[in-house]
């Protein structure tokens, strides 16, 4: 085997010192997977294909020029490669972006001209920058290969060469859905009888398709790749240069929820992605359109239903085969080579009722009549017909498709053709690099003459005529809109980066948008801009930019636009471009901390983190650094210690930290790497063409190349370490990070606050041991959190609010603004007015108002601050829609749903109930009935139990719960009942991450849910759960203690029902267990919430006191601790109950002014002594346990009993003790009066009266200040 060995540096070098020295990276590296094919080729006499990079610009605002450098002089435009060529909604790239220090991006956010119309005889409305959209997976190795709108444009559809498909919303820039198309079909690999037909291939996603298919949103997209890249198959060779079309069809789901993306077939033939048009026939189907082998190919796509499991017993791999379309036969020569095709399975998310999508045989329509290679085609609907025009690098062709066949209408010589728009059937407009001209089909005569009068024979002559061309200025891409009618563009001039539309009718050319001339100036002479952040904590942030250098700052002078320009603030040496993509890395062997980062000339360099000086730096790649992976724990091998930097184009050097070596080059693939992989002296890296590379990390020598199958079954074998590219990309702290990726204008200087780590970190307190130290500490935080509060409050819609904020609550607006980070996809908006801030959209609204509410919660926790951050809370609260207008965009109900149920930060979830409450008592009786009619459907009782635990589940549960809670007179009995259901479902179910809502609705909503569900039930759960969940139990929320609160508010609301339940569960429990919980449930109520159980208190002694029956000996053991708990809490709280602890008696009064003798020992009731006509409020026991006596405040008496043993009661067990005389009678009656002081409420007596005993005969009462002295 041949190995190769990259660039090498022997360790024994050591750089102590900064070195400017050039490592060259190998410029002709070979592709060892591609050399077998390529000596094939050259033995067939055909060129050996380079390796080159494809630029594909994006419409956002890119990189800007530095003032302080000379601007490039502008190259020409050549033609676009095939890499380049143009697409529907594709952007061409007509020059590589420039690398040098001129090019630097913005770090400010985006300005919206103000001359931003499209003229006024356009008829256009004008355009305004609503945002920069940062997809998923972002950055050089993702280009946007197309966009397309999608549902009268709301969403809109991106593409990426990647083969990354991300649907947002238009509205506010959210990402709504996202996939990856396969890297490989999956069918294909699966099988046997076409793995030795395909090689792992590089596809490149060009095309992007949506229609409608019966009742069915289809999306198709198209990649492409060159034959010469197929690894097998000796008929490849005989296919000329044309190269392979993959097609992929999803299906859009949208159930007015959430948005789905459901993979329904993957195809592969011979053609160019970029010539795939869809047309749809009269009967209703859609056919595709395409070109092989420069003939027009249509085929028929259509719906069928799934094919039917297989038996446990048949044979999979048979089954594999037989269910699989045949080949498709073909007569062209082109297409038998590649016909053979498989529908790949559904993705998890669909069920096995899903339907699946099929092509039709190929239908040959004929020639397409132009020379060289084809570039694209685009195809438009005339009603009579379907006109598809394809152009190639010197000729474009029209055809007309009607009824199965096609004919040419004319070939017209065209050379550097961009793109193709129809204006209509009669017309079009062709993009090139310097200009836009528009044709009209006329007809003419067999001497190629315009006909006045058109004929009706058929077929007629037609050929094109320019109408009008446009010139068109300079840029670095180009899109030509659907329609044909207008030309966007972007360039750079006076070191702005500009938007600009041309609309070709009039031929005026207007800025949509530009950055600002300035970003953070820290020297008015260098003008240095942001190119890369690095935060290591919320006070120390460590900028790149655009001079090279590094400077350090914090989150609060960040936001105030300061930033340590002075000699100790930034570092000593500059390097030969802007610095990007800055990385922390830590010496394992000396805990130094250093930064790794590099400049867009290549180079790659080391700080020390604690001086900012540069320690080294190389210049090893072609590509700017990109990626910086720190190789550390064990089975690593030698690499341990090492950082492998990667550039853009996926070149490793390969760098140790301690002592600052440079170890080696690893050369690039074709194809992005997408994960690195380490193992003793092993090096696996994974690409994305499903190809691998395994090194030899001993010898740094290549050793073999393989397939992913290949190299996932290595991986399984051994002790191998990954790292994926993606998720190393994002250096963060705890509370703040970076935006990954070149990402273009403005990201550079965005750093992403977590809210929920900021207010953790916040509410920490500091030692207690160190004063002084612990104030100095609460100003510093309480100076970062007004900062962030300056960046979210919108100043302007009230100047009462106004005021508070900078006079009582010292909060001042700064110049940052807020943007949307969802978990998929950001969102970096323009400048907007302060309404318009709450005018985006439901969820950025809800989203801006959490963080809000949040923040100032924590500021309320200040005592000082308290009172008037309330206020700024309240106005937030209530009175947005009326200060912000009617473009106003209420907070989304399912967004504030879903944080209450995500959240464990207190704040957070106060301010989404704040906000969800506050938006349920605004919606009228009709847009009530609607959002239950729609989330209805989507209760957990209502779907199959393997989707109730959904998020979707809960979503439902959460707003259709709140609403019957608050407006249940609206709702059905119907819905009402499916609501409590749901409730009880989650409530029940001991693996439900949702318990917590379901607690929440029960303490909210019993009264409503108790008529509809078992009740006795619900309450059982809420006793288990308040006595045997931890703290630590469920996350995110401390579902015992939500519990406990849910039992205290029943109890408080519903008492009979409550305490009928907590009697019965002690005196007939489930198990011994269950009996004990409920003891401890009542212990709980005694300490929190004593008056719930004062009314029904002898209830409960006797439930307890029968609990202790001797006869029943496990259950007394086991019950005999809480018990003897729960009476010894009764006694210390309740003044109306009393314990004699030698005779083991218990003496309870009633609200019927009785009292009731129990003795323990027994578990029985005794007697029972009535002398009181009014409520008892207290009793006691003498010393000596012989004497009774007991209080009615409201009839001023104290009554006195003997209780003591008699000789009577062996003769009359269960009769009272005689008092002395006849009757029923106390043995005494004192009366009293202390005025005022004897009128009191329950809740008064529990602490306002008691008795002492000063000796046997003797009892001392005192009624607050007042004390009464008895003879007994």
């Amino acid at each position: 085997m041949q190995r190769a060995t990259p660039a090498f540096v022997t360790r024994s070098r050591v750089v102590s010192s900064v070195s400017a020295e050039q490592v060259e990276a190998p410029k002709n590296y070979v592709d060892y997977e591609q050399e077998p094919d390529k000596l094939k080729g050259f033995l067939k006499g055909k060129p050996i294909k380079e390796n080159r990079n494809s630029f594909s610009g994006v419409l956002s605002s890119g990189p800007t020029s530095d003032a302080g450098n000379e601007p490039e002089p502008e190259p020409e435009p050549d033609r676009p490669s095939p890499a380049t060529s143009v697409s529907r909604v594709r952007v061409s790239s007509l020059t590589p972006p420039s690398r040098s220090s001129a090019s630097s991006p913005s770090p400010l956010s985006p300005v919206t001209a103000s001359n931003s119309q499209i003229g006024e005889s356009t008829g256009s409305t004008s355009l305004l920058l609503t945002c920069h959209v940062l997809p998923p997976r972002r950055g050089s190795a993702h280009p946007v290969a197309a966009l397309k709108s999608y549902d009268q444009g709301r969403p809109l559809i991106c593409l990426q060469e990647t083969g990354d498909i991300s649907v947002f919303a238009t509205a506010d820039g959210t990402c709504l859905a996202s996939t990856t198309v396969p890297a490989q079909p999956t069918s294909l690999a699966r099988s046997p009888r076409s793995a030795t037909a395909y090689a792992p291939t590089l596809w490149t996603w060009r095309g992007l398709h949506v229609d409608v298919l019966g009742e069915m949103n289809i999306l198709i997209v198209c990649a492409t790749s060159d034959a010469q890249d197929v690894g097998g198959g000796a008929d490849s060779a005989d296919l000329d240069s044309e190269g392979r079309v993959r097609l992929v069809a999803y299906e859009v789901r949208d159930d007015g929820i959430e948005l789905g993306l459901s993979l329904l077939g993957d195809w592969e033939a011979v053609g160019c992605a970029d010539s795939v048009a869809i047309c749809r026939e009269t009967d209703g189907t859609l056919t595709l359109l395409y070109t092989s082998a420069h003939r027009l190919v249509a085929r028929t796509l259509t719906l069928s239903a799934p094919r039917p499991s297989p038996s446990p017993d048949s044979d999979g791999e048979k089954d594999a085969e037989s269910s699989t379309p045949l080949p498709i036969p073909n007569p062209f020569k082109a297409l038998q080579a590649l016909s053979r095709e498989r529908v790949a399975e559904t993705e998890t998310e669909t069920d096995d009722a899903a339907a699946h999508a099929w092509f039709g045989e190929a239908n040959d329509l004929g020639d397409v009549p132009v020379r060289g290679r084809i570039y694209g085609a685009r195809a438009i609907d005339g009603g009579g017909g379907v006109r598809v025009a394809v152009w190639s690098d010197v000729d474009l062709s029209v055809l007309e498709y009607h009824d199965h066949c096609a004919r040419v209408l004319f070939t017209e010589p065209l050379s550097d053709t961009r793109d193709v728009e129809w204006l209509h059937t009669e017309s079009f407009t062709v993009l090139h690099p310097d200009r836009a001209d528009m044709y009209s089909i006329i007809e003419v005569t067999a001497d190629n003459d315009a006909v006045d009068t058109p004929s009706s024979l058929s077929p007629r002559l037609l050929r094109p005529t320019i109408t009008r061309s446009v010139p068109l200025p300079h840029a670095d891409c180009q899109y030509l809109a659907p329609g044909g009618t207008h030309v966007y563009s972007t360039d750079i001039k006076d070191g702005r980066h500009r938007l600009r539309v041309t609309a070709l009718d009039s031929e005026r050319a207007r800025t949509l948008w530009k950055s600002r001339t300035s970003a953070l100036a820290f020297e008015s002479e260098s003008g240095a801009r942001i190119t890369a952040a690095l935060p290591i904590d919320i006070d120390e942030i460590i900028l790149g930019c655009s001079d090279g250098r590094l400077r350090r700052t914090s989150l609060v002078d960040w936001a105030r636009g300061s930033v340590d320009g002075s000699e100790a603030g930034m570092s000593d040496v500059a390097l030969g471009g802007y610095v990007v993509a800055l990385h922390r890395v830590v010496d394992e062997r000396t805990k130094e901390l250093y930064i790794v980062g590099g400049a867009d000339d290549g180079s790659v360099a080391i700080w020390s983190c604690r001086s900012l000086a540069l320690l080294v730096r190389w210049t090893v790649f072609t590509a700017p650094l990109a990626y910086v992976i720190h190789v550390n724990g064990e089975d690593v091998g030698r690499l341990r210690g090492c950082v492998l930097c990667i550039s853009q184009d996926g070149t490793i050097a390969v760098i140790t930290i301690d002592g600052h070596q440079f170890i080696c080059l690893i050369p690039a693939a074709a194809a992005p790497l997408q994960k690195v992989n380490v193992s003793g002296d092993s090096l696996l890296l994974l690409y994305a063409d499903g190809r691998a590379r395994l090194w030899d990390t001993k010898t740094m020598e290549f050793w073999r190349s393989m397939t992913a199958a290949k190299a996932d079954e290595m991986l399984s074998q051994g002790a191998w370490v990954g790292w994926g590219i993606e998720s190393m990309a994002s250096p963060s702290s705890s509370v703040l990070s970076s935006i990954p990726g070149e990402c273009g204008a403005n990201t550079a200087s965005t750093l992403q606050l977590d809210v929920e780590a900021f207010i953790k970190q916040y509410s920490s307190n500091p030692p207690a041991t160190e004063s002084a130290k612990s104030d100095t500490v609460l100003k510093h935080k309480l100076e970062q959190l007004r900062c962030v509060l300056g960046g979210l409050l919108t100043f302007g819609l009230s100047s009462e609010i106004d005021r508070i904020c900078h006079e009582k609550l010292a909060i001042g607006a700064l110049p940052v603004s807020a943007h949307y980070f969802g978990s998929r996809a950001i969102s970096l908006y323009g400048e907007r007015s302060t309404q318009g801030l709450w005018s985006v959209s439901p969820d950025v609204s809800a989203l801006r108002a959490l963080a809000l509410l949040s923040l100032l919660q924590a500021l309320a926790h200040h005592e000082e601050f308290a009172a008037d951050a309330t206020t700024v809370m309240t106005f937030y609260a209530a009175s947005l829609t009326e200060v912000t207008g009617p473009l106003y965009r209420s907070p989304s109900l399912p967004f504030l749903a879903r944080a209450w149920l995500r959240t464990a930060v207190p704040e957070v979830r106060h301010a989404s109930r704040l906000f969800f409450d506050a938006g349920v008592a605004r919606l009228t009786d009709e847009e009530t009935a609607q959002l239950v009619q729609h989330w209805h459907q989507y209760l957990p009782s209502n779907v199959p139990e393997s989707q109730r635990q959904l998020v979707r589940g809960a979503t439902s549960i959460a707003i259709c719960g709140s609403v019957a809670i608050e407006k249940y007179t609206l709702l059905s009995t119907g819905v009402l009942t499916d609501i409590a259901k749901s409730v009880a479902l989650y409530l029940h179910n001991e693996y439900s991450p949702h318990r917590a809502l379901a607690i929440d609705l029960c303490s909210r909503g019993f009264q409503v849910w108790q008529q509809y569900v078992d009740a006795v039930e619900m309450l059982r759960a809420l006793f288990t759960l308040a006595t045997t969940s931890r703290k630590e139990a469920v996350s995110p929320h401390n579902i015992g203690a939500q519990a406990r609160t849910a039992v205290l508010h029943i109890a408080s609301t519903n008492t009979p029902l409550f305490m009928t339940t907590l009697t019965i569960d002690i005196l007939q429990p489930r198990s011994v267990q269950h009996r004990k919980s409920v003891m401890q449930l009542v212990i709980f109520l005694i300490r929190k919430k004593p008056l719930v159980l004062y009314s029904n208190l002898p209830r409960l002694v006797e439930a307890v006191v029968k609990s202790l029956d001797p006869n029943s000996t496990a259950n007394r053991d086991a019950v005999l601790d809480s018990a003897t708990d729960i009476l010894g809490h009764v006694v210390q709280t309740f003044p109306t109950v009393d314990f004699h602890m030698p005779t083991q008696r218990l003496a309870v009064g009633t609200s019927e002014g009785a009292v009731v003798m129990y003795d323990l020992k027994t578990a029985t009731r005794l007697y029972v002594l009535e002398g009181h006509k009014k409520r008892t409020t207290a009793c006691s026991f003498s010393p000596d346990g012989r004497r009774l006596v007991t209080l009615s405040l409201e009839e001023s008496v104290v009554l006195v009993w003997k209780v003591g043993s008699s000789f009577s009661s062996f003769f009359m067990p269960g009769a009272p003790p005689r008092q002395g005389h006849s009757g029923s009678d106390p043995f005494k009656t004192l009366g009293f009066n202390v005025g005022d002081e004897g009128r009191m409420t329950l809740a008064a007596t529990l602490g306002n009266v008691r008795f002492e005993w000063p000796a046997d005969r003797s009892v001392r009462l005192k009624i607050r200040e007042s004390t009464l002295t008895f003879s007994t």
